[in-house]
């Protein structure tokens, strides 16, 4: 294992040192792929594009997936209660204003408006749904290692509102609301320029 890593970092490290200088000109596409979480029993990831109207703005769009699996054991191993499982799906479009800087790191400002449904069910007990819509401020900065490929990292702040629904085996069901503003997840992006 530490022969493989030596071996990624060999051959990844330099890369920044001898690619040459990038810069994005209008009609640049690229496809994304998003993660903001690497548990191994959690899945989410993205897949979108970016399409640069000029050498400082883009829009961008994606579509996003996430799968949980969880189940609460004992010390023992024994399960507790049964596998809960939660699934969820979203759409947003955007678009990003980047500043020039003397280095391959292109910082940006954006904004996004974006959609998310999921649904959380433990068998037997209850199930839960919620459709979230939102607008963020997105802060990010990209980094091209070369001409067709790049990473990025952003966060966001913004406003949403959801609406939810929990059908439970003992109480019945209840419906809810919440609107208010707050810190977005951060998220990784790798870019791959064609």
């Amino acid at each position: 294992m530490n022969r493989i890593l030596f071996l990624v970092a060999i051959i990844i490290l330099p890369l920044p040192a001898i690619s040459e200088e990038v810069t994005r000109n209008a009609g640049d596409k690229s496809l994304n792929f998003s993660f903001s979480d690497f548990a191994i029993e959690d899945y989410k990831i993205g897949i979108g594009g970016k399409y640069w109207f000029s050498p400082k703005i883009t829009m961008t769009g994606s579509i996003d997936y996430q799968n949980t699996t969880s189940e609460l054991e004992t010390s023992t191993g024994t399960p507790t209660q049964p596998e809960t499982n939660f699934d969820s799906y979203g759409l947003s479009i955007g678009i990003e204003r980047h500043f020039k800087s003397s280095t391959k790191l292109s910082p940006y400002l954006g904004g996004e408006i974006y959609y998310l449904d999921s649904e959380s069910v433990v068998p037997g007990d209850f199930t839960s749904s919620f459709s979230e819509w939102g607008i963020n401020v997105l802060f990010g900065a990209e980094y091209a290692f070369n001409k067709t490929i790049a990473f990025a990292a952003e966060y966001s702040l913004g406003y949403s509102d959801t609406e939810s629904k929990i059908n439970d085996t003992d109480s019945g069901t209840t419906t809810g609301t919440n609107k208010g503003f707050g810190l977005g997840s951060g998220k990784l992006l790798l870019l791959l320029y064609f």
